[in-house]
């Protein structure tokens, strides 16, 4: 299926990681949206020399036209359109404040998960002890990750965030960020399987100051199981596991 054509806009770019080669742009409603440099730069797209860093990357702060379209999923993308012409449009005035735009951009819901921590729970060191899985989250984010996937939801889980949508960030537990979501990634493929960790996308931004991981979750083809045996779905905002008629119910969606 198609994407399905949502409105035009324009972005303002707010930041670029060459590390991972992530934009993070800000829409005219103030929605913030992370696009890989390829959907940015394809082929035939031609920016202004005016809008461009050296190195052609787009510069921070320039504001361009952009397409936002609906894919199979039902995931809204951002998109440019090569046929357009670019140019530094006028610049819009979203929210106000940064916190202001923090509280609209970091909020659970249905395809949305916040962490604070990579190395404890929201229930403390207690808690991390029945997880038996390292020091790190690594279990529950495996669990999170598999539970979107499961509900057919391509969402993202937040780490650096409560979950009263304050930034409290990694910085204190991340000193190298390749390695750490290597590690990461090698630790959620143990608790489900190699292509389902593979398949997962993570990006690194600071913001107020403060490191946040940003791990992005497509819906996998199959059903992710957990240590082998274990359904979880996301509900809402809650990781669910399935059990008895849920669990048949889910299966029977999957092969239908």
């Amino acid at each position: 299926m198609k994407s399905i054509f949502l409105k035009e806009t324009t972005a303002v770019v707010k930041s670029y990681n060459d590390a991972d080669g992530m934009y993070e742009l800000q829409i005219a409603d103030g929605t913030l949206f992370r696009v890989p440099k390829n959907i940015l730069h394809f082929g035939s797209v031609q920016f202004p020399a005016a809008l461009l860093e050296r190195d052609g990357t787009l510069k921070v702060g320039k504001t361009i036209k952009v397409q936002i379209r609906q894919d199979r999923n039902c995931v809204d993308r951002l998109f440019v359109n090569a046929a357009q012409c670019y140019w530094d449009a006028p610049t819009f005035h979203a929210n106000t404040t940064s916190q202001q735009v923090g509280k609209k951009k970091y909020v659970e819901s249905l395809n949305v998960e916040l962490k604070s921590s990579f190395l404890h729970t929201a229930m403390g060191k207690k808690q991390d002890e029945t997880l038996k899985v390292s020091t790190k989250q690594s279990l529950v984010i495996a669990r999170e990750a598999s539970a979107m996937s499961n509900a057919r939801v391509a969402g993202k889980i937040i780490v650096g965030v409560d979950d009263q949508s304050r930034i409290v960030g990694v910085e204190d537990e991340v000193d190298d960020t390749v390695k750490f979501q290597s590690v990461l990634r090698n630790d959620i493929a143990v608790c489900t399987s190699w292509a389902f960790a593979e398949s997962l996308t993570f990006g690194w931004i600071t913001e107020e100051g403060h490191l946040i991981c940003i791990i992005d979750i497509p819906v996998f083809p199959r059903i992710v199981l957990v240590k082998g045996c274990e359904v979880w779905k996301r509900v809402d905002t809650d990781c669910v596991q399935l059990k008895g008629d849920h669990l048949i119910e889910t299966i029977k969606n999957w092969v239908a």
